[in-house]
């Protein structure tokens, strides 16, 4: 999942992803990356969907966030994933310092994105040991 901060605002948001309930997929650690001022950095983050236990990036204007997941199903066949954002504006975050907020913020806004990947069986090419 990649968000980008294309206004001329900073924003704050929590992001996460989704998968469809027929692939019995759950993921709530993910690996964060962040990309502002020309700068890479990693972070390890938890990002739950559920608002009340989220973390909340502050995203100067610019940056961008990826979200990785490492879940790799079991089933094959066309995977529905979705990208949840929950994102805020607001004046008081315009002065703060990219990076973590503390306190979820009281009027945010959500968007979601989807996207269809065809999950296909991994080939064995370690017999008969396959991994």
């Amino acid at each position: 999942l990649e968000i980008e901060n294309n206004s001329s605002d900073q924003v704050v948001l929590a992001a996460g992803i989704l998968y469809p309930d027929d692939f019995d997929l759950d993921e709530k650690k993910y690996t964060v990356s962040f990309d502002w001022e020309g700068e890479l950095s990693s972070l390890i983050g938890s990002f739950e969907i559920e608002l009340t236990d989220g973390k909340f990036i502050v995203m100067p204007p610019g940056s961008k966030v990826y979200v990785y997941s490492k879940v790799v199903p079991e089933e094959t066949g066309d995977l529905d994933v979705q990208g949840l954002i929950y994102y805020a504006t607001e004046e008081k975050y315009q002065k703060m310092a990219p990076g973590f907020l503390t306190d979820i913020p009281d009027d945010y806004e959500e968007s979601e994105i989807s996207s269809s990947i065809l999950a296909e069986k991994k080939p064995c090419n370690w017999w008969p040991i396959c991994m």
